[in-house]
């Protein structure tokens, strides 16, 4: 049998350190609307599984960067109190911490991302880590690289409580399908997946010829790339030593390359002739004492800018409209929707509880 390939850095989240490094208090933020904490979820859960009879609880984080989560649990004694009263009363009783984060590299795939913790503070503290078991892995969800087999990999039958806190926007209708129906079927009775922030949402772009704006990121079908590609050819060319091309004027080409960008963005219905009249006018008025070059291009910006957004926005909303229907396909469990606020076509996260 042929192996696959394995995938690497699929989805392409947040890459800033702080984005990576989420914290309970951070997380607790997302769950305003369910008006619970993680601290609550998780004792909830071990007391079930106490209940239940068994000795060892699992809870999985998708998309756990650096392991902010389990480090500001294991470390910091003003989070997760009641879990960890709970574990202090039921010293035989141990709790699986599973992260799941992007791989860099095919080296780092399947590896354990180092957690650094530190020194444990006191007995407590020491006591606390003997309990809980945890490990952060690299892992990239693809539509052959699974959470079933992530999960068949790391000797994980049951979840007693997942969350998923930004990391499900990042993933494709199918990939997010197999994630969601996987963890559902873990779940043992009265077990939750919570989750915030299901599909990519744009907060905004930088201006269309901003000097440092990768234009190789954004798709070829785009037409702000297009229109930036040719302008960007046309200072590249035309720009002599000591002068900035910015400074001539505009040429017919640029004209003519923004006029089709506006022209592909009406047809796709994000922009129109009275929001482009609208924006021109405006921008007469801001722009008095600019020379043509630099009105040219502070229109373009602006009109090329918000056609992207609204594009993205649009999209975005429908990839929330069919992850919305993949949770309600979902069987045998309670659905919470949350961030509903416009309507239930709009959601933003969920809570979903075994039955």
């Amino acid at each position: 049998m042929e192996r696959l390939p394995v995938h690497v850095d699929l989805y392409h989240g947040p890459t800033k350190p702080d984005c990576l490094k989420r914290n309970i208090a951070e997380v607790d933020e997302t769950l305003i609307e369910t008006k619970r904490t993680f601290d609550s979820f998780l004792v909830e859960q071990l007391h079930l599984v106490f209940q239940a009879g068994r000795s060892e609880a699992t809870f999985l984080d998708i998309g756990s960067g650096e392991g902010g989560l389990f480090i500001s649990f294991l470390t910091d004694p003003n989070e997760g109190k009641e879990s960890k009263a709970f574990l202090k009363d039921h010293l035989g009783f141990k709790l699986r911490m599973v992260g799941l984060t992007d791989s860099p590299s095919l080296e780092t795939h399947l590896r354990e991302k180092p957690v650094e913790l530190g020194e444990p503070a006191d007995e407590e503290s020491e006591r606390l880590r003997e309990q809980v078991i945890f490990s952060n892995v690299h892992y990239s969800l693809a539509r052959t690289q699974t959470l079933e087999d992530f999960l068949g990999l790391q000797g994980i039958e049951t979840i007693d409580l997942a969350f998923a806190t930004q990391s499900l926007r990042y993933l494709g209708p199918r990939v997010f399908e197999e994630v969601i129906k996987t963890t559902a079927a873990r779940l043992p009775k009265g077990g939750k997946f919570v989750a915030w922030g299901i599909a990519k949402t744009v907060p905004g772009f930088r201006g269309a010829l901003n000097h440092d704006l990768n234009v190789q990121n954004i798709p070829t079908d785009v037409p702000t790339r297009k229109w930036m590609l040719s302008s960007l050819a046309y200072r590249n060319n035309n720009k002599a030593p000591g002068v900035d091309a910015i400074s001539v004027d505009v040429t017919e080409a640029e004209k003519q390359a923004l006029a089709q960008a506006l022209e592909t963005y009406k047809r796709l219905g994000v922009l129109t002739d009275v929001v482009i009249e609208g924006t021109r006018i405006a921008l007469d008025r801001e722009t008095k004492y600019f020379t043509e070059k630099e009105k040219f291009q502070m229109l373009a910006r602006r009109l090329l800018s918000m056609g992207e957004f609204r594009l993205a926005n649009r999209k975005s909303e429908y990839i929330k409209r069919i992850k919305l229907g993949i949770l309600k396909d979902v069987v045998g469990v309670d659905l919470q929707i949350l961030g509903s606020v416009e309507s239930d076509l709009l959601p933003l996260g969920f809570v979903i509880t075994k039955k």
